[in-house]
């Protein structure tokens, strides 16, 4: 999915994403319209109206879900193309901090919102999936599997808590450790 979103050099957007969330996850939710659809308040789908809490951290009341999921994705839309711009202006140091900046803030922003139910882990981590291979550097981990330790958990609780820099550095240290090769 996000390998040949990335290749085509197509920027995501809340459809692909609720794509891509229906296609890892309708085979097993508990409610079919679960997979693919954002939080929100909707009288014939009362499921998607629960708020969600990682930790002590509430995400976007859904209320409000779909409406900043757009914006978040709009918001990124932008943040490509003036990247874009400048990037052939830039050395290769340079352009991996600022694809790590960015990648690092969408993600934190995503999973700050928490746009659905369940799997918005695996799903912020296919999209960084998405965003590295679309800048052409190697994702740093699988998108099925939780990657283990503790450090992946706290740098993605900071981002929940809406502390980008963590999750910025470790995709930068990723960068410098596997470098590029996906284009």
């Amino acid at each position: 999915m996000a390998h040949v979103a990335a290749r085509a050099g197509t920027v995501v957007d809340p459809g692909a994403c609720r794509d891509w969330h229906r296609t890892m996850f309708a085979p097993s939710v508990p409610m079919d319209y679960y997979a693919g659809n954002f939080r929100q308040l909707d009288h014939r789908r009362p499921c998607l109206g629960v708020d969600v809490k990682v930790g002590s951290c509430y995400g976007t009341p859904p209320m409000f879900v779909p409406q900043a999921t757009e914006m978040l994705f709009r918001w990124l839309g932008r943040e490509i193309v003036a990247l874009r711009a400048l990037w052939n202006g830039v050395l290769g140091e340079e352009q991996s901090k600022r694809a790590a900046i960015l990648l690092g803030e969408f993600a934190s922003r995503f999973i700050k919102i928490h746009p659905f139910v369940n799997g918005n882990g695996r799903t912020s981590r296919l999209l960084l999936a998405w965003g590295m291979m679309y800048f052409g550097f190697r994702p740093p981990f699988t998108v099925h599997i939780r990657p283990e330790g503790r450090s992946y958990a706290w740098v993605m609780q900071q981002a929940m808590n809406g502390n980008p820099a963590p999750l910025q550095l470790f995709l930068l240290n990723s960068i410098r450790q596997r470098g590029s090769g996906t284009r």
